[in-house]
């Protein structure tokens, strides 16, 4: 039976409801134990808008009806102006059937029609890797299907907490410890989501360095360009699908400037799991162990306002190994593979 597919808007509640259900019975099967997608994260989703970025939702459903599928469109609207990101999700039970192939159509022919000429998009592989000679993931043969290839491998990393484990919380105290020793000179600065004005404009440049230094592999993606006003536009489009996000900076003392930077993000409905999203150090002060001095200080800062989280999941390029060193070294371990996929449309 070929689905029906037609705009989901945050005005249809009953089928928001819907595609939330089927898109959190898809987390459970791919992503075993990962959180379930956020009720006030997809609705802010779906009636946020920003200047720099706009998104397009559609839902595959049989007669009109039972909502087997979802894809979202990200299109940035500043840089990376020829290209798209999709998120593609088809309910367990309706997979093999032609959803995913009729979504992703739908949305080639809709960057074609912005004149946009390539898509990205992830895929998720449990571990361990299969043997060569394995049938590949059900996910990543269907990337390879529609043309796409691989341009980044990430793998994601949990770090469990247990309040109840004195042996990992006092190996992580003496962490910080060895890391505040070795960042004389620095001072650390921690607040909730929005960035004091003193330090904004260097939390844009910070922010504008992860698109440059972060490992990209063959991902052919333009850094983003972020300003103060950018800054101030994303946190209010975080407050919008009710982020609660949690950072720490690293002060230097002889310039008063903000030199290192990392983020934790909650969502609203999932009290024990949050999210390691960003760390970044200016590259002439690097050396000095801030990455870790920050990753620390932003974990004791969270877990004093956030009493019931358990775990913090981050996810690494494959090829970034010091910070793959400096998570292992907190006692992240490793969950699965992230596969960055891009095609031509």
């Amino acid at each position: 039976m070929k689905p029906v597919i037609t705009p989901l808007t945050d005005h249809d509640a009953k089928l928001v409801d819907a595609t939330l259900a089927m898109r959190n019975a898809a987390r459970a099967v791919d992503i075993p134990g990962f959180m379930p997608v956020c009720p006030d994260r997809f609705r802010g989703e779906l009636a946020y808008a920003a200047s720099h970025v706009r998104q397009e939702h559609v839902v595959a459903r049989l007669d009109g009806g039972t909502v087997v599928g979802h894809a979202a469109l990200t299109l940035p609207l500043r840089e990376n102006l020829s290209a798209g990101q999709l998120e593609l999700t088809v309910h367990p039970g309706h997979r093999r059937q032609g959803v995913g192939r009729a979504l992703y159509a739908h949305t080639a022919d809709r960057l074609r029609e912005l004149r946009r000429t390539r898509v990205a998009g992830r895929t998720v592989e449990p571990e361990p890797e299969p043997e060569p000679a394995a049938d590949p993931h059900p996910a990543r043969a269907f990337a390879t299907a529609v043309g796409a290839t691989v341009a980044l491998e990430e793998h994601r990393y949990r770090l469990d907490l247990d309040p109840a484990d004195p042996a990992a919380e006092q190996n992580r105290a003496e962490l910080l410890a060895q890391a505040r020793a070795a960042a004389t000179g620095y001072r650390v600065v921690t607040w909730r989501d929005r960035t004091p004005e003193e330090h904004v404009a260097d939390a844009a440049y910070l922010a504008t360095r992860i698109g440059t230094d972060a490992p990209s592999g063959e991902l052919d993606w333009q850094a983003e360009q972020i300003d103060i006003d950018r800054v101030r536009e994303t946190e209010t489009g975080l407050a919008a699908t009710r982020n609660h996000t949690y950072l720490a900076g690293a002060v230097h003392a002889g310039s008063g400037r903000m030199v290192a930077l990392t983020m934790l993000a909650r969502q609203h409905s999932v009290r024990d799991q949050c999210s390691q999203w960003i760390t970044i150090v200016a590259p002439t002060h690097r050396g000095h162990r801030l990455g870790l001095l920050l990753k620390l200080a932003n974990l004791d800062h969270i877990r004093t306002h956030e009493p019931e989280l358990r775990t913090v999941d981050t996810w690494t390029a494959a090829s970034n190994h010091h910070m793959i060193r400096i998570n292992q070294t907190l006692g992240f371990r490793r969950m699965d593979r992230w596969l960055v996929w891009q095609a031509q449309v």
